[in-house]
């Protein structure tokens, strides 16, 4: 079920990379006001929180496969301790 949480994700993130760098140009056209600086500068949040993202999903999908192939979790896993 993770994993298909994880691969539901793919799309969002794919908008916040692709269509946050698209805001981030067009945001060093507008300035802030009060502080004067480009827009870009709050806008890149955005594709770099999507790059994030993305790099934890890549984690989690491959540690779903790999524990769907061999049947237990890895010992690096995020989960709840076992006891």
């Amino acid at each position: 079920m993770r994993l298909f949480g994880s691969l539901a994700c793919l799309p969002v993130i794919y908008v916040l990379i692709v269509h946050g760098n698209v805001l981030v140009d067009m945001g060093w056209n507008r300035r802030s006001v009060a502080l004067g600086t480009p827009m870009a500068y709050i806008f890149a949040a955005m594709p770099v929180a999507g790059i994030a993202m993305l790099l934890f999903s890549i984690e989690t999908i491959r540690e779903d496969i790999m524990m769907l192939r061999t049947g237990k979790r890895l010992a690096n896993s995020g989960g709840a301790a076992e006891s």
